[in-house]
């Protein structure tokens, strides 16, 4: 009888390794993340000052056509070689191979293309800044596998030190350079940032595969990959047809004023989304046939990574003209219009991630194509009316009636189809929805106090985010969430059986492993 208990002690344990792992990948991604939030946010402040609106948008027009192409290039190899659950050994010089040649292709399209491409999106000047990224696209065919290395084994630390390094190099270079060249300069600084940190990648991957090819590999790579990549493309479409909309029909002026407050609003949702996603699809990967598992880990993580970017997007809503301001100079306040908007956004997005995340694991990726598909065609038809109607903010708008309105709901569809219990889900969004209001309260009487600049942004922030940590707080279920995020005992105790004489210590092993799982997603 007591050989009955051991499966279920080999999977605890095996549970419990991977949620040891994750949880330091979750930190290493989480301190990364940060880190280079921080210093953008910085870098942003200085490239503010030396360039005029109309150089950052042909800049931000070229940067566009790198991240399309960049989605492309690799044709799903790094989530092929991520989800990969055997040795890679086998399929690693094929990957390599696949990723650099595609890259090679790529990139010479996009140089040779850069006229073309440049004028359709009304942005005359970025040819030169679309030529110089077009590097960028060698530069990620050659780090993509070695990345997705690292990445499987959750050596996020390595990649935090690629991307620190690049960034603290390059990023320098591109502000010394865009006084004098505007645009290039900027696109040439990020080429150099690229460089240092693909070196850096192929140094410190766990392994370093020659290239090699085998046709049936290769054909199991794609079978594997280009469903989440179909279905990335699309999503990066949906995230930056907004930016196409407005180069095009507005011009790039008012693309720099976009931009900006585009980023800006994005600042939760990018350090939350690359934080979650770093080990989000791994870690929800493991737990797909484990349904109760998936579903409290998936759970927990909503409610803890949608509430602060719910924060997030009412700080920087209420808190746009001071913002800007003060951050940015008086001459980037066209920019509030769009972003006030655009920061409530960016909270949705965040919960449409970690949908995307799970639904990925589980092998629901067809779906999602099609709802990706509703999703571009909706923005195709919204965003050029509310750019026609209402300027930047109205492309704003329109995007957050889109989402809100079409693509939750078909999320919440496709989450009860795979077997996530949609009740308990909405449950989980309870103290979110309790922290919104108390937060939008007080928000509501900042915005009219008339209170100076600096005042309203530290005072105001600090009592926005009082309200709304204590509303979180008051419901049982945010509570929950918080204790979720606590270290569990080392150790896991044996999952129940009839006869284990320790039955009654043993259960609480279920749901600790779990809550291990739970930790790195959150």
């Amino acid at each position: 009888m007591a050989g009955t208990a051991e499966p279920s002690a080999g999977l605890d344990t095996e549970r419990g390794e991977l949620g040891a792992h994750a949880r330091r990948g979750m930190l290493w991604s989480l301190l990364n993340s940060g880190a280079l939030r921080v210093l953008n946010v910085i870098a942003g402040m200085v490239i503010a000052r030396v360039v005029a609106p109309e150089e950052f948008g042909t800049y931000t027009a070229a940067l566009l056509v790198m991240t399309i192409v960049l989605s492309m290039n690799e044709a799903g190899l790094s989530v092929a070689v991520v989800r990969w659950r055997e040795g890679v050994e086998r399929i690693a010089p094929t990957a390599v191979t696949a990723s650099f040649a595609s890259s090679v292709v790529w990139s010479a399209l996009m140089f040779l293309g850069a006229p073309a491409i440049a004028a359709a999106l009304n942005a005359p000047d970025a040819v030169t800044p679309i030529r110089l990224l077009a590097a960028g696209v060698l530069l990620d065919g050659i780090s993509t596998i070695p990345n997705a290395l690292l990445m499987r084994v959750f050596r996020q630390r390595s990649r935090a030190a690629a991307q620190l390094l690049g960034f603290c190099v390059g990023t320098p270079i591109g502000i010394l350079l865009a006084s004098a060249y505007g645009a290039a300069g900027l696109a040439f600084g990020l080429v150099v940032a690229n460089g240092v940190a693909t070196a850096t990648i192929l140094w410190l991957a766990p392994m370093r595969p020659r290239p090699g090819w085998d046709r049936a590999t290769a054909v199991e790579l794609l079978r594997i990959g280009l469903p989440p990549a179909l279905t990335s493309l699309l999503l990066l479409a949906v995230v930056n047809v907004d930016s196409i909309v407005v180069s095009r029909v507005l011009g790039v002026g008012a693309l720099g004023f976009y931009a900006l407050a585009f980023n800006v609003a994005n600042w939760p949702w990018n350090l939350l989304s690359i934080s979650i996603r770093q080990v989000s699809l791994p870690a929800f990967s493991r737990l797909a046939d484990d349904r109760d598992g998936l579903e409290d880990a998936f759970a927990h993580s909503l409610s803890l990574a949608t509430g602060l970017a719910v924060l997030g997007g009412i700080l920087i809503a209420a808190l746009a003209t001071p913002l800007v301001a003060i951050l940015y100079g008086d001459k980037w306040l066209p920019a509030v219009v769009a972003l006030q908007w655009l920061a409530l956004l960016g909270a949705l997005r965040v919960l449409l991630e970690l949908c995307y995340d799970l639904l990925v694991a589980v092998g629901r990726a067809g779906a999602l194509i099609r709802v990706q598909v509703v999703w571009l065609l909706a923005l195709a038809v919204g965003l050029p009316l509310g750019a026609h109607l209402g300027g930047i903010a109205g492309v704003a708008l329109a995007q957050g009636i889109v989402a809100a309105a079409i693509v939750l709901p078909l999320n919440a569809r496709l989450l009860a189809g795979a077997g996530l219990r949609t009740r308990k889900l909405a449950g989980a969004l309870l103290p979110v929805a309790l922290g919104g209001v108390a937060a939008g309260a007080v928000a509501a009487a900042v915005m009219r106090s008339g209170a100076p600049d600096w005042l309203a942004l530290l005072g105001g922030g600090a009592l926005i985010a009082l309200a709304y940590c204590a509303a979180f707080l008051a419901s049982g279920r945010g509570r929950a969430a918080l204790r979720w995020t606590r270290p569990s005992a080392p150790g896991l105790a044996q999952k129940k059986t009839s006869s284990s004489p320790n039955a009654s210590s043993s259960r609480r092993s279920p749901k600790r492993a779990t809550e291990e799982l739970s930790q790195a997603s959150t």
